[in-house]
């Protein structure tokens, strides 16, 4: 059987500013806002578009935080980018599991 809950309860969790969030799988939603993002990538808006694909993965929590820019933007680059990758990775796995 398919169970499709897996995905949709899948999360990691994440501590910023000493509070702990269950961040959500992305959903198809979430991906496509993504790459509507991302359209127009470049090397001048590359910071712009991390901080905006960050909140958008940071917002999609089982709490129902909603994070602001200037809470996003404080938070050192390289955490960015590693938030980013396990957020991917989360993507990725379910790309490649049926179930």
């Amino acid at each position: 059987m398919l169970d499709l809950d897996r995905y949709v309860n899948n999360s990691i969790e994440v501590k910023i500013a000493g509070e702990i969030y269950d961040i959500l799988e992305p959903t198809l939603a979430v991906n496509m806002e993504v790459n509507r993002i991302e359209e127009d990538l470049t090397e001048e808006n590359l910071f712009e578009k991390r901080v905006d694909v960050a909140k958008l993965f940071l917002d999609h929590n089982r709490q129902g935080k909603i994070f602001s820019k200037k809470e996003i933007t404080a938070i050192p680059f390289e955490g960015i980018t590693q938030l980013l990758a396990e957020i991917s990775t989360m993507r990725t796995k379910a790309e490649n599991d049926p179930n």
